[in-house]
């Protein structure tokens, strides 16, 4: 626990130097549901259905994200989804987004009961602006490197906790006229609870960081505080 404490303590200070130039900070709530189905053992279905919302811009956003997971190995898998994006606020602006993506996933190494995983993920986003009624198409590459702890108990208690952080990296291939982000880097900290071996519930703080494509440097870092509900609906025999 106490090495993931200080890989925690390392990744803040990187995501701090990177969004010190950031001129506003704005507050957002997260909320997802992530339902997994296992067809076999090197295939399952997932997904999730979240709710977002910016109280400061009187921004919400629901999303419905179905995932095709498949394992050809206990290192690495690769999935494939698409996912439905409606944003509406009354101040910025309204859009609706179609999504997909294929992503591979590493979980290597593996340090003293300390998980690190690895995602490279590209994205296809089809965009339409209601506000101004303008399409666009964006394409995005992801890396995002995570870091998960052992189960642990708190005071006493059965080892059902663990901690997990993690640095992400999302950077435009080509340029928008819809979306003035071309940038950001997002940092995680989280501590899951294991209700059941099919349910378990994570709380995550994290730390965005947004260059704009209008200005120099980055402009905005968000607080996103998010709860993430994960539930297996079957189990393999």
């Amino acid at each position: 626990m106490k090495n993931l404490v200080g890989i925690c303590v390392l990744l803040l200070g990187f995501q701090t130097n990177l969004v010190q130039a950031q001129s506003s900070r704005l507050n957002a709530f997260w909320f997802d549901i992530n339902p997994r189905y296992s067809f076999n053992q090197k295939l399952e279905m997932r997904g999730d259905v979240a709710y977002r919302i910016i109280p400061e811009e009187d921004l919400q956003s629901v999303i419905i994200r179905p995932v095709l997971a498949w394992f050809p190995s206990s290192i690495f898998n690769f999935r494939f989804g698409v996912g439905y994006f409606y944003t509406d606020s009354d101040q910025t602006f309204n859009d609706k987004e179609l999504r997909g993506h294929q992503a591979m996933n590493i979980r290597w190494p593996q340090i003293v009961g300390i998980e690190f995983a690895h995602r490279f993920q590209v994205e296809e986003r089809f965009i339409y602006d209601d506000s101004r009624e303008l399409y666009d198409f964006v394409s995005r590459g992801r890396y995002r490197l995570r870091v998960s702890s052992p189960d642990f108990g708190i005071f006493g208690s059965q080892r059902k906790f663990y901690g997990t952080s993690s640095l992400e990296f999302l950077v435009n291939f080509n340029p928008t006229d819809v979306l003035a982000v071309d940038y950001q880097d997002r940092l995680t900290l989280g501590l899951g609870y294991r209700w059941t071996t099919r349910f378990r519930v994570e709380f995550h703080y994290q730390s965005h960081g947004s260059r704009f494509n209008f200005s120099d440097g980055f402009s905005v870092n968000e607080n996103i505080w998010r709860w993430r509900f994960f539930y297996r609906i079957n189990e393999l025999e």
